[in-house]
């Protein structure tokens, strides 16, 4: 049996008009769907605002949090770019960039989130919109009536893996090609390393 929940788009696009490029519009809002036992969340994080669904299509609530969002700033576009390109990328491809990001409209802000997870335990993790060149990944935690938690701040550099009842298992990188995976216990701080 197939239903459908919701329809939304995916991610937010730009057509630079003259050419055939099409672009993810810079810092837009992306699409974001979690789901646990008969529940489904759908946001779009251009407002702090998730859907929460049965299965069988209904709208069950309305999550909100009111979090002024982060204003965007020209050294945000500067690291966007540098971040984009790498130290190896050639004076033509910077200007193209460069160029494409001129020709689009720039937001004020960057959107609400940039992310959803539940844990095992049905708990929604709504993932912080980092800037730029910030490494830092925190969450707002709701438990699963939607009653928000608090903040869980991951290790920076931490790339999340699963999110357990009282652990996270990461995965980090000290070198290009090595990695490596850590258990994190969670507790009132935020996530300890275990080992």
């Amino acid at each position: 049996m197939q239903n459908t929940i919701a329809e939304e788009f995916e991610t937010a696009w730009f057509y630079h008009e003259g050419t055939r490029v099409l672009s993810r519009l810079l810092f837009g809002p992306a699409l974001a769907v979690g789901a646990f036992d008969d529940r489904v969340y759908v946001a779009f994080g251009d407002e702090y605002q998730i859907r929460e669904y049965a299965t069988a299509g209904d709208l069950r609530s309305l999550i909100r949090l009111a979090r002024p969002k982060l204003p965007v700033t020209p050294d945000d576009i500067r690291r966007w770019e540098e971040e984009r390109l790498g130290p190896d990328a050639s004076e033509a491809q910077r200007r193209r960039t460069r160029r494409r990001v001129a020709d689009m409209p720039t937001p004020e802000t960057f959107p609400a989130f940039s992310g959803l997870v539940v844990d095992r335990l049905g708990n929604l993790w709504v993932e912080h919109y980092r800037r730029p060149g910030e490494a830092t990944v925190r969450f707002d935690v709701f438990d699963g009536d939607g009653v928000y938690r608090g903040v869980v701040t991951i290790p920076d550099g931490v790339e999340v893996m699963e999110i357990g009842d009282d652990y996270v298992p990461g995965r980090w990188m000290d070198d290009p090609d090595l990695h490596y995976v850590r258990l994190y216990r969670l507790g009132k701080g935020g996530a300890d390393r275990e080992g």
